[in-house]
């Protein structure tokens, strides 16, 4: 299939205003017969108007087959789109066979005329080589390390090198979790409701046979037929990684080129056309279970009791922003899974031993940089960071600069060789960065907040007192969904304040510190900062908050547990963590 087209630019229009002439396939006119339009992007009569920073999607109706539709992209600097996708039938029609042809691209001047080159090629067999061989040396250096931990040791000893005791444990040594001085309250009812409560969400879909398809408009509109472009470009004998086509007109903080070297990806790139939407779906659900077991894990070893991790777990995993992914698919899933985890293995890492840290935490990192929104990965790195450095910091003022040196040598390791290992995925990425559209302006941004980010903060800061008043008021362009990501019950939010005025301890000061901080990036003139940062990308705030869930859940559970600090009525306590009372009472002689 050869589709071609002729437009022409505005002159007089500072905009990305482009006025389309024609479009043909194989030859055939094509006369638009109905159109989705999303955000602020409009069509009128032909034209294309830009008036936001966003790239957004539109669907037409093609006129040669009622089922059929063309899926159009564009953005301030891109052109039309370029994949054709079946609504009803969604598979990915014989479009990419002859990418190389000079009528791939849509709507000059923006559109990109360059032949399949040498260089991609030798950069796939150079980053692939790459990665091989480190993933070699790092086993053989595991094997000798482990094969020769005593002569290692025994040698640097000779030198007078005063080693962390603790780098060299063996597995199991240490019972204790970091700054805590107390054990796990441990409730086997409380483990069960981890797993049994995402089950019964997940058999709404079980009993009806459904995929995930039409939850939400980034998913069938933007994953979906990037999917199937993959896989089409794969039977073609393509690279999809190394194909700009395939992801044009899409922006770079955006593209879902990078889900690709994900690996459970792979998984859907090489199932049957007829199942592959169901095997989307059940990679989704996975990783949403997923969820609540790593928020569980950090709960438990944050809050040390249990009955109230659970709590935390499900107000985390049932937020507004992780059931929000969950509609998106697999983009947003990875990091509400491994951000968690990540944060458990540093909290614990005196459980393990060096080694053990290193490798747990670099494939934590690893999936969750191949895994994660772009978008979203920016601001999940950031809390990884700013907790390590926290743990270290007061592990120096308490005395044990042991302890500290080992957290931050295992997290810079870590994200050093995880880096390394997806080299691919940013190597193609990068590569593929001059052929997707670019966001607006630093002038453009500043006008865009000095006109709409100025005028509203009395809006936002009444719209906190709402039940999904965590977002933008409704002028802008994006949905209360995607932007109310905090909401998760009244008893949450209680709990999470009362563990601030309640006997604050240090993890109660950095997730409150975070809430905080938080609040003033998104709800304040301080979201100037992200403006300037990400090039005037506004949905940059949003993002942000999708985090938000997870330092509330740690408040309350933190708040949760100081209640039983002091004496409380079983009504109050019920009322307020519902599981907490369950297993305490029904099932305190049976399953605890």
């Amino acid at each position: 299939m050869k589709i071609s087209a002729t437009g022409e630019k505005n002159p007089a229009s500072n905009s990305s205003e482009v006025k389309l002439l024609e479009l043909q396939i194989n030859g055939k006119k094509i006369h638009f017969k109905s159109l989705e339009q999303s955000g602020e992007w409009l069509m009128e009569e032909g034209m294309m108007r830009s008036r936001g920073q966003a790239t957004l999607t539109y669907v037409f109706k093609a006129g040669l087959d009622p089922n059929v539709e063309i899926l159009f992209e564009s953005g301030p600097s891109a052109g039309l789109g370029q994949i054709e996708f079946d609504r009803q039938k969604p598979i990915v029609k014989d479009f990419y066979s002859d990418y190389v042809s000079d009528t791939f691209f849509l709507l000059p001047p923006f559109a990109l005329k360059i032949k399949h080159s040498l260089f991609l090629f030798m950069m796939l067999i150079f980053a692939g080589c790459f990665a091989v061989i480190f993933w070699l040396v790092f086993c053989i250096h595991i094997i000798i390390y482990i094969r020769f931990r005593r002569y290692i040791i025994d040698w640097l000893q000779s030198f007078s090198v005063d080693l962390p005791k603790y780098a060299f444990q063996f597995p199991g040594v240490g019972n204790k979790l970091m700054y805590e001085n107390h054990e796990i309250a441990r409730s086997l009812a409380a483990r069960w409701l981890v797993f049994i409560v995402p089950l019964c969400y997940l058999l709404f879909y079980l009993l009806q046979g459904k995929f995930l398809l039409l939850g939400n408009t980034d998913h069938v509109d933007a994953q979906l037929p990037y999917l199937f472009a993959a896989r089409f470009a794969l039977s073609a004998g393509q690279l999809p990684w190394w194909n700009p086509f395939i992801f044009n007109g899409a922006p770079l903080w955006g593209n879902p080129a990078i889900f690709m070297w994900y690996p459970p990806t792979w998984i859907e790139l090489i199932t049957p056309n007829s199942i592959v939407l169901y095997v989307s779906t059940f990679i989704s659900w996975s990783h949403y279970c997923g969820v609540f077991v790593a928020a569980f894990l950090y709960f438990r070893a944050l809050i040390g009791d249990e009955k109230w991790a659970v709590f935390s777990a499900l107000a985390y995993g049932f937020s507004i922003s992780v059931a929000y992914g969950l509609s998106v698919g697999n983009a947003h899933l990875p990091v509400y899974v491994f951000l968690p985890l990540s944060l458990y293995l540093l909290h614990t890492h005196e459980q393990r031993s060096f080694r053990r840290n290193l490798i747990y935490l670099t494939l934590s990192l690893y999936f969750m940089i191949t895994g994660g929104f772009l978008q979203f990965l920016v601001y999940a790195m950031v809390v990884l960071g700013s907790y390590a450095l926290f743990l270290a910091y007061h592990a120096y003022r308490s005395n044990s600069r042991e302890p500290s040196f080992s957290l931050i040598l295992t997290f810079i390791l870590s994200l050093f060789v995880a880096l390394l290992l997806s080299a691919p995925a940013w190597i193609s990425i990068l590569t593929m960065a001059g052929f997707v559209s670019r966001v607006s302006a630093t002038d453009a941004s500043l006008q865009v907040f000095f006109n709409s980010e100025m005028i509203t903060p009395i809006n936002r800061l009444l719209r906190l007192f709402m039940p999904n008043g965590f977002g933008f008021d409704f002028q802008y362009p994006y949905s209360y969904v995607e932007t109310a990501v905090c909401f998760s019950g009244v008893s949450t939010l209680y709990l999470g304040c009362l563990s601030v005025v309640h006997k604050p301890n240090r993890m109660v000061i950095f997730w409150a510190g975070f809430c905080f901080t938080v609040f003033l990036l998104c709800f304040t003139p301080l979201v100037f900062l992200q403006t300037l940062v990400f090039g005037g990308v506004g949905v940059m705030t949003g993002r942000l908050l999708f985090i938000l869930p997870l330092g509330v859940a740690a408040l309350a559970g933190l708040g949760g547990k100081s209640l039983l600090e002091q004496p409380v009525s079983h009504l109050r306590l019920f009322l307020l963590n519902p599981f907490h009372s369950c297993g305490h009472g029904c099932f305190s002689k049976t399953l605890n």
